[in-house]
């Protein structure tokens, strides 16, 4: 159990490392820090949740968060990407579905399609969340029904994982949750640690992982990185014959 000043320092460390943004925040929306002061401040809960013991977080889009899980691990991670593959779902099979609902001819029917259709989405988001990916690059049908989904997204997050993992020689890992939205995570054991270890480990991941961030949102490298993506799938394609 890490002590009630150990968190303070975690939080502490957090709003100092993220001022500016903070900054930014406050004078970008004064109307909500008019009605709730510290809005973007880092704060801490103790109160757990699922597998979740206590945390510290922010509202910031672009923040880091601390949290300590019921088997005494500590998870470090960023937060939300950008991409939300369920809301992603939700207009695609909108789009897919549509002409089902409008000729439906009776409210138990369109019931039913609607089942259809979020059991499709959650069967996608599965398949995501397993990193089962490569069949929606491969297959033919998927790639006509799910056109418009950016997968190449999730190649470019594992990709910078990979990178990072091999600049600071630590755990971290892609991840698509089980609400669509991706994010970075690196979780460590602290049996046997000081607190100040504990602190210390806590501060180095916080930076890797916020490197990753940023790294996802380097937009040059991103490009290049798609470019070689569909390059290399491109040389996978069977030529048409003459």
């Amino acid at each position: 159990m890490v002590s009630r000043e150990l968190l303070e320092r975690i939080r502490d460390y957090l709003n100092e490392m993220f001022k500016d943004n903070i900054k930014i925040m406050n004078e970008m929306f004064k109307d909500n820090i008019k009605r709730w002061p510290g809005l973007y401040l880092y704060y801490i809960e103790e109160r757990g949740f699922g597998n979740i013991k206590w945390y510290v977080r922010t509202n910031l889009m672009d923040g880091v968060g601390v949290m300590g899980l019921v088997d005494g691990r500590i998870e470090v991670d960023s937060h939300v990407l950008g991409e939300n593959y369920e809301e992603a779902l939700e207009i695609i099979t909108a789009d897919l579905y549509r002409r089902r609902l409008e000729r439906a001819r009776s409210e138990e029917e369109k019931k039913k399609i609607q089942e259809e259709r979020r059991k499709e989405i959650r069967e996608v988001l599965d398949d995501l969340i397993d990193k089962r990916w490569d069949k929606y690059i491969k297959d033919k049908r998927l790639r006509r029904r799910y056109g418009s989904m950016t997968f190449k997204g999730l190649y470019w997050g594992e990709e910078v994982a990979r990178r990072i993992r091999e600049k600071y020689g630590m755990d971290i890992e892609f991840r698509v949750g089980p609400r669509g939205k991706t994010g970075y995570f690196s979780i460590f054991d602290p049996s046997g640690m000081s607190e100040e270890q504990i602190f210390e480990e806590i501060v180095k991941r916080i930076r890797m992982i916020y490197d990753a961030y940023e790294s996802n949102h380097n937009r040059g490298e991103k490009v290049k990185f798609e470019k070689e993506f569909e390059a290399k799938w491109r040389l996978g394609r069977r030529r048409r014959r003459r």
